[in-house]
């Protein structure tokens, strides 16, 4: 294939997917959508929700709004451009088709048109996993100069960071992946006398300006709101619940670690905990409306009226807001301090231990989860692989707030209501819903492509490494699926890129298959016995 006809290809399927997902608009969601929104309009560090939620995403959006940007615009322009860099780099070092497939792939996926409609922090997250695979691959090719190798390294430093400071617990899988790429690399001769140079470039950048930036918010939070974190997750009341679900109890059921006897357990050992638990303590009937709201919520799958470990939080935080008011320095003193007695009562013998310390929001109580453990890791697989048009993005056709989204996003609020009535929704239902059809054509192309192109030995390195990140991923959020909450966005966002995956992997069995076609037909030395007949 021609340069000339490649760019022209790619061109066109940048400009289909703007076609087809250009005309839509991020609807207005309560709870998290809604406090990620206001945290967007505040500029993060003026609301106290900076200790939810860690900053990339509400910074990104406000600066977007300070620039009359859409933010929905920006993330769709974000989305081709990194999708654009990666196929231009895998084009260079294996085959322009395979990059033509791993782009249809990146901008079709039900996910990424399904979600973008959301105001979450995945679908950006989404988008840095790709910017962060294009480096990779350049900072891994020897060939390239150093100095474009170093201007790689350094971006990619950058993403990491990035997605660390998007989502909590990223960084688990920042380091699986990392660690991947320089074990894979380890495989040829040449990639091992370049190696000591590629793990320079790949984990000092990445542990410098992840260190910092990280610092710099715990840094800010800690001025702040006296709570030095980067992570988000409320952090004070995150390390209570902790030593919470450490609490044995004799009705804690699969989703709901932390029962009502947990926190009375708490309650009773714990002076300043009594302080405000009544309302978490109280009957159904006579719980306050917020406590109702969130039993009723979680009993969907919990099936009794217990809060589940996602909504633990906001029920902590709402009894202490509700009883101390929202001065966030007597929250983190309040929070700290019943931690502390709890954990004291815990390592006296006070207070019934369970025999695994897991830490929020995971189940210590193994037995309450682990035999559907099987289920859900089915489950996280389908959804990595095919996920449905249902699974990839709520379709939420009521918009919540619509001032607030407005005004933190920049929408275009022509379209927020009008994007579900026209044929191009009707379109990209059906492309969402066939996606199937596509994966399965673009995965027979790259193993066809292997089959005739040898696949270069850096690709295959990039190939292991992107199957260590997700399979941590399948293995973690698994667990996750089967003891905290069966969430599918936690899951889902990642289904392109192992859409991605599915696709270099088929080429390097492909490329696998050729070499031992290759083998097997090599011409055999004549032994001596030949010759002597001869």
């Amino acid at each position: 294939m021609t340069n000339r006809i490649y760019y022209i290809l790619l061109a066109l399927l940048a400009v289909a997917r703007y076609a087809l997902c250009g005309d839509t608009e991020i609807v207005g969601a309560q709870w998290d959508t809604e406090g990620l929104a206001s945290l967007a309009q505040a500029g993060y560090w003026r609301d106290m929700g900076a200790l939810y939620r860690p900053p990339v995403v509400p910074l990104v959006a406000h600066w977007c709004a300070v620039l009359a940007i859409p933010y929905r615009m920006a993330l769709e322009a974000g989305l081709i451009g990194s999708g654009i860099f990666l196929a231009l780099q895998l084009k260079s070092r294996f085959n322009a088709w395979a990059s033509l497939a791993v782009f249809a792939i990146l901008l079709f996926n039900p996910y990424a048109i399904r979600s973008f409609t959301e105001f979450q922090r995945e679908p950006f997250l989404y988008v840095e996993y790709i910017a962060l695979l294009g480096c990779a691959v350049l900072v891994l090719d020897a060939r390239e100069t150093l100095r474009r190798r170093g201007v790689a390294a350094a971006l990619f430093g950058l993403f990491s960071a990035g997605i660390i400071l998007t989502r909590e617990g990223e960084e688990v899988f920042i380091l699986v992946f990392v660690a991947a790429l320089l074990l894979f690399s380890l495989f040829r001769r040449e990639d091992r006398r370049d190696w000591l140079r590629k793990a320079g470039l790949l984990a000092a950048p990445t542990g410098l300006i992840t260190l910092t930036l990280c610092g710099l918010t715990a840094m800010t939070n800690d001025a702040n709101w006296g709570a030095p974190s980067y992570r988000g997750m409320f952090p004070y009341i995150r390390d209570f619940l902790t030593e919470i679900h450490h609490i044995k109890v004799d009705d804690s059921v699969r989703y709901a670690p932390a029962t009502r006897k947990s926190f009375a357990e708490a309650a009773r050992v714990s002076k300043t905990f009594a302080e405000f638990a009544g309302p978490a303590l109280a009957s159904d009937a006579a719980a306050p409306p917020q406590v109702q709201t969130f039993r009723e919520h979680s009993s969907h799958f919990v099936h009794r009226l217990e809060v589940d470990p996602s909504r633990t939080l906001w029920l902590v935080n709402y009894l202490a807001v509700a009883k101390y008011g929202a001065d966030p320095r007597v929250l983190v003193e309040k929070l700290t301090a019943a931690t502390a007695e709890v954990r004291a009562a815990l390592a006296s013998g006070e207070l019934p231990r369970t025999a695994l310390p897991l830490p929020y929001p995971f189940d210590p109580n193994l037995s309450n989860w682990l035999p559907g453990l099987p289920e859900e890791l089915g489950s996280v697989l389908h959804m990595l692989a095919t996920p449905s048009a249902e699974e990839a993005g709520a379709r939420i056709l009521d918009d919540y707030r619509p001032d607030l989204f407005d005004a933190a996003l920049t929408r275009r609020t022509y379209l927020v209501g009008h994007q579900f009535k026209t044929r191009n929704d009707a379109l990209r239902q059906a492309v969402a819903a066939n996606y199937r059809y596509l994966i399965g054509a673009m995965a027979a192309l790259s193993f066809a492509l292997g089959l005739i192109f040898a696949v270069d030995r850096r690709v295959w390195a990039l190939t292991l490494g992107l199957f260590s990140l997700i399979g941590a991923r399948f293995v973690i959020y698994g667990v996750m699926l089967a003891s905290v909450a069966p969430v599918h966005r936690y899951v889902v966002f990642m289904s392109p890129l192992a859409g991605v995956l599915i696709c270099l992997g088929c080429a390097v069995a492909g490329s696998g298959l050729r070499s031992l076609l290759k083998l097997g037909g090599a011409p055999q030395a004549e032994g001596p016995g030949a010759v002597a007949q001869a």
